[in-house]
């Protein structure tokens, strides 16, 4: 593989680590908005279900990857799925977005990412600031 792509593969985990934990930040500031909460909770209820519903296919995505004999996947992606599991697990069952069980929850989920990242980047010397 030539050296460009080695370097997007590699980064790929990179990016998708950020990405979910800027997803979940956004979901956050959602559900913390103190403006009227009737008119930001269809909002809040749709951002959140997608997000429970994307991490499921991402999770479903990157097992059938792993299970294929000809998978080549980039380094850390054991990290990214940890840690899609871990959010997975805090978010499936709430029904209640705007509670603070429910920021907490999503809090904890960007936490994870955040610790995987920084894992990524001292596993693999990487600099994950924007």
């Amino acid at each position: 593989m030539s050296e460009p792509a080695d370097s997007r593969r590699d980064d790929a985990v990179r990016l998708a680590l950020r990405g979910w934990q800027q997803r979940m930040q956004a979901v956050i500031d959602i559900a913390r908005d103190s403006d009227d909460l009737a008119a930001r909770l269809p909002v809040l209820e749709t951002l959140a279900t997608d997000v429970v519903a994307d991490l499921s296919r991402a999770i479903a995505g990157l097992d059938a990857l792993t299970h294929r004999p000809d998978a080549a996947l980039p380094p850390g992606t054991d990290l990214l799925r940890e840690a899609l599991g871990k959010a997975h697990g805090l978010l499936h069952d709430i029904a209640l977005w705007h509670r603070g069980p429910s920021v907490a929850a999503l809090r904890k989920a960007r936490d994870h990412f955040a610790a995987a990242a920084d894992r990524y980047a001292r596993l693999h010397g990487t600099d994950l600031r924007p």
